[in-house]
């Protein structure tokens, strides 16, 4: 299928949003700045946009219930679904969220009463997967495999998680690029004091 392209010049919230016809759909990828690519390709299933592409919170959200969903039901789970399942698995505090599909969609949490995002949560143990599963940033595994001799493997990702929340935060803050030399210095760190 010929895709069809064009630049706009669009925020988050005047994007386009239509579709072609029940096979192709609209995506935008964000190349600088203010400006966005538009073309139109064969749709694919949400869960593989979601990795793919920039999801919504609301994506993010229904990728994570809808996994849960598969999971309790068991039907087979695909892809990155299989990875959510038996991450929310280790999760039981967020289990009556992940089955309730509607609420967890409008949910807020407001880090200033002390209060983490499951989906937030959720979302870095996924990214963490992912980056060791292919050794991104280069080191990664390595830190992660000398944390997993020291403690249970769930409880070093947790480690993981606190040095990337704190590589990221420290991004935002200084308007740059994540620091991923940064990141596995402060997992190898941690791993020496276990």
């Amino acid at each position: 299928m010929a895709a069809k392209i064009a630049t706009c010049s669009l925020s988050a919230s005047n994007s386009p949003a239509f579709r072609c016809s029940e096979l192709t759909e609209v995506v935008r990828l964000r190349l600088m700045p203010g400006k966005i690519v538009c073309f139109t390709m064969l749709s694919l299933p949400y869960f593989l946009k979601v990795l793919m592409f920039n999801p919504s919170r609301e994506q993010v959200r229904q990728f994570f219930c809808d996994a849960w969903k598969k999971h309790l039901e068991r039907l087979p789970l695909v892809g990155a679904e299989v990875t959510a399942a038996d991450i929310a698995l280790s999760h039981p505090e967020y289990h009556a969220l992940l089955s309730d599909g509607e609420g967890a969609l409008t949910m807020e949490w407001a880090p200033e009463g002390g209060q983490m995002n499951p989906f937030l949560h959720l979302s870095l143990h996924l990214a963490i997967h992912e980056q060791t599963s292919i050794d991104q940033p280069p080191g990664i595994r390595a830190a992660f495999d000398a944390l997993r001799l020291r403690m249970a493997p769930h409880d070093a990702e947790h480690v993981l998680l606190e040095c990337l929340g704190e590589t990221i935060w420290r991004a935002q803050r200084e308007g740059g690029a994540m620091d991923a030399l940064a990141y596995v210095d402060a997992v190898r760190r941690k791993a020496s004091l276990f």
